[in-house]
């Protein structure tokens, strides 16, 4: 059995639940979901836990089942070395992997355990790529589009669509969380769209923000564009921004999560180069290497 622990915004449980059910294929274990977080956080921004919206197989990890892997890994994280955790493995055949700091990528090493609990957020496609057809059919919508997503899907689908999802809510409103991640400013989105309209012909802009007044106030563009308004739920913005035929994203795993669902094959995908407010935090794998950086 696998064990991952679903934290975060829908960006980040995506991530979460992506290499859960990788390794459960590689392994050939039961995935199960660890959604407690949800109920014991106490965060500045109230998340739910949304993966349910998706055609994924959600079976949630018992309350006893989360307490087994409570009860024996009761030391500090810093403390559990290899050697340690194969006592524990080779004993009961239980294992505890954590993502590592500073955003690493890892070679997950079960050593052959039987129940494996994962904890972190896992913000790399590496991690889930060899089944990347299995985990994008995970990620279809469970339930059809209302009538005002089919109107915005319609003028998608008939244009040379680009997505531009800004990002601000917490990241703007939230000093820690603003200090961590950092805002995006409005010079690299022009930069972005002056860099999209020298390979796309007649492109029109499809404007996606969690602050749209903000965004109606101070970003405009010359071409064609259209701010995307609807008062459906906010996921929805995942959907239509999957549709567009190519993505100016922002430092946002939602609007990461919109590109990597664009099934157009010759997409072209514009990402932030720094994905943090600091520089020196390792971001060069969270996104694909064909996505353009700057």
């Amino acid at each position: 059995m696998i064990i991952t622990k679903i934290q975060g915004g829908l960006g980040n449980q995506m991530f979460q639940y992506a290499c859960g059910h990788a390794l459960s294929l590689k392994t050939k274990n039961k995935l199960v979901l660890d959604t407690t977080w949800f109920k014991q956080h106490s965060i500045d921004t109230r998340r739910e836990f949304l993966l349910s919206i998706f055609k994924t197989s959600i079976n949630l990890a018992e309350n006893w089942q989360i307490e087994i892997f409570n009860q024996f890994f009761k030391k500090p994280f810093t403390s559990l070395s290899d050697k340690w955790q194969k006592k524990v493995l080779k004993k009961v055949g239980l294992i505890r992997i954590l993502e590592p700091g500073s955003h690493q990528t890892i070679n997950i090493n079960t050593f052959g355990a039987k129940h494996i609990l994962l904890n972190g957020f896992w913000q790399t496609e590496e991690y889930f790529k060899k089944y990347e057809k299995q985990i994008r059919r995970d990620f279809s919508f469970m339930s059809p589009p209302k009538s005002d997503i089919k109107f915005w899907l319609n003028k998608i689908n008939h244009t040379n669509s680009i997505s531009i999802h800004i990002r601000r809510e917490d990241y703007a409103n939230n000093p820690k969380t603003r200090a961590y991640h950092g805002l995006l400013s409005l010079k690299y989105y022009s930069s972005a769209i002056k860099l999209i309209k020298t390979k796309v012909c007649k492109p029109v802009f499809f404007v996606f923000s969690d602050d749209l007044q903000w965004v109606k106030k101070n970003f405009k563009i010359s071409n064609k564009f259209f701010y995307v308004d609807h008062e459906n739920q906010d996921w929805e913005d995942l959907r239509l921004m999957s549709h567009c035929q190519h993505n100016i994203i922002a430092n946002s795993s939602f609007s990461w999560w919109g590109a990597w669902l664009n099934k157009n094959k010759r997409k072209i995908v514009i990402a932030p180069a720094n994905w943090y407010a600091s520089k020196s935090i390792d971001s060069s794998k969270i996104t694909p290497q064909s996505w353009l950086k700057i």
